[in-house]
């Protein structure tokens, strides 16, 4: 994808070692959701960005957990995607959206399992679609992230 929000020398740090790629997702992924529960969006992007990035690490260089690490990618890009609407800046949540659609087809073609990428895919798009009670309130999203802090299946 063509966001980046991790640097050079740490994404190759993450490229060598899924544990620390794995790492980095658990602790980018739950700072973004607290960043946004405090109203600090532009950090709550920079960690959302973050998370993507790792978990885009985790299915293109490790791979270990297949279906676990499609859920991390999907569920990152959702959360990085409501963030950036709140920004306002639909020109980046399209692009978001079609990188991340592109990812999940590498990965199926790279062997990944068809069943769980078109489930990621299915919930990467209906996140896109609008909510049935998107007039009734601001921050309406069809879908929106899951929180997974201490969860064992996404850890």
């Amino acid at each position: 994808m063509r966001l980046r929000f991790l640097c050079q020398h740490h994404r190759a740090l993450l490229e060598r070692s899924a544990t620390r790629a794995l790492g980095t997702w658990i602790m980018s992924y739950d700072k973004a959701l607290a960043f946004s529960a405090e109203d600090r969006l532009e950090q709550a992007i920079n960690a959302a960005g973050s998370a993507l990035e790792a978990a885009e690490i985790l299915i293109r260089d490790h791979a270990q957990q297949g279906e676990v690490d499609l859920r991390r990618f999907t569920e990152s890009a959702i959360l990085l995607r409501a963030l950036l609407l709140e920004l306002g800046d639909a020109g980046l949540v399209s692009g978001l959206v079609g990188g991340c659609m592109a990812r999940l087809d590498w990965a199926m073609a790279s062997g990944a399992p068809r069943p769980a990428v078109l489930q990621c895919c299915q919930r990467l798009l209906e996140a896109g679609a609008p909510s049935v009670h998107s007039e009734l309130a601001p921050r309406a999203a069809a879908v929106v992230p899951q929180r997974y802090s201490g969860s064992s299946a996404l850890h």
